[in-house]
């Protein structure tokens, strides 16, 4: 049972991560359409945080 946890736990990690990566690559696309630099790089800060957030 034990083992079962852990196995849920790691596809969850894989599946945050690959999320926030997702939400980071987003957003710079969004904000490059949009011509905001400063945008950017809030929302990469932002989404860099997030995902060593789920690092642990």
């Amino acid at each position: 049972m034990r083992n079962h946890t852990c196995c849920i736990l790691y596809i969850l990690e894989i599946f945050f991560k690959a999320y926030f990566y997702f939400i980071l690559r987003v957003t710079i696309v969004i904000n490059i359409r949009l011509n905001n630099h400063y945008t950017i790089v809030l929302n990469m800060n932002f989404s860099l945080i997030f995902y060593f957030f789920t690092d642990v």
